[in-house]
């Protein structure tokens, strides 16, 4: 029989990484819980969780965060109770309530540079993201959630595509750190 061993996603990696004006640091996921309410009770879904994120939205809700993550579908970050049956069972006949927190990991993107960072990989206007928002989008050919958060932006993507975007996201602090003329590592 197969010896499976879990290993953490950026595993061998060199974490956390500063290059110029930016920093780069794994997410440690936690539990992370995809709701996506039945068409016709989205209402009732979001007052039997308190609130439910419109497009873009960041919402807390109690120890947790509530993120929109597209269409029709919020991540819940850390939830008080991380049980996905005790939500099911208050989503029940609401919303589908699955456990996504093994199939994601996440990055955050911190300092002055890190917009022009991202402005190199993500098609979208990062001028326009106030903090506490979200945006799907992709980071090259890769699927993205990015949210932002105190200054930073975390990237949350599957966690088959963990070394891409590691590969990507370093090979633009770099671009933009050599740009600037800081030196690697500084």
């Amino acid at each position: 029989m197969a010896d499976l061993t879990r290993t953490p996603p950026f595993d061998g990696a060199s974490l956390p990484l500063a290059l110029g004006e930016s920093r780069l640091e794994a997410l440690t996921a936690g539990i992370i819980l995809a709701i996506a309410p039945y068409p016709g009770h989205e209402d009732d879904a979001a007052r039997a969780l308190g609130a439910f994120p419109t497009p873009g939205d960041c919402l807390t809700l109690g120890g947790g965060r509530l993120v929109w993550a597209g269409r029709a579908v919020a991540f819940l970050f850390d939830p008080d109770d991380p049980s996905e049956e005790v939500v099911a069972r208050r989503l029940a006949g609401l919303a589908a309530v699955t456990e996504q927190s093994d199939g994601w990991v996440g990055l955050r993107l911190s300092g002055a540079d890190a917009p022009e960072v991202l402005a190199r990989l993500v098609p979208l206007d990062l001028a326009g993201m106030p903090d506490g928002t979200s945006a799907r989008s992709v980071l090259n050919h890769a699927p993205l959630l990015l949210v932002r958060r105190d200054g930073a932006f975390e990237m949350w993507s599957f966690r088959s595509m963990a070394g891409t975007i590691l590969h990507e996201v370093e090979g633009a602090m770099r671009a933009v750190a050599a740009r600037r003329g800081s030196r690697p590592g500084t």
